[in-house]
């Protein structure tokens, strides 16, 4: 019988470039203590926890800087 419990599926993760030829195209993700490495641009099969730690970093960064924007609207000083 083979052991399932240990196979997690696989889902695609695709992280955009950055047109900068000088910027580092390699982004690090990290969970539970378990690291990956992705390279910008290329589709890479990864475990579902990582690409949803992807998305999250991804929404609390868009959150900032619009809590930043909104914030330098009320205080332009």
């Amino acid at each position: 019988m083979a052991d399932t419990k240990n196979k997690e599926e696989l889902v695609p993760l695709r992280i955009d470039r950055i047109p900068d030829p000088k910027a580092d195209q390699d982004v690090f993700i990290s969970v539970n203590f378990k690291n990956i490495i992705v390279r910008r641009g290329e589709t890479v099969m990864v475990k579902p926890a990582f690409k949803k730690a992807w998305e999250e970093s991804q929404r609390a960064m868009y959150e900032a800087l619009d809590f930043e924007q909104s914030e330098m609207q009320k205080n332009p000083n």
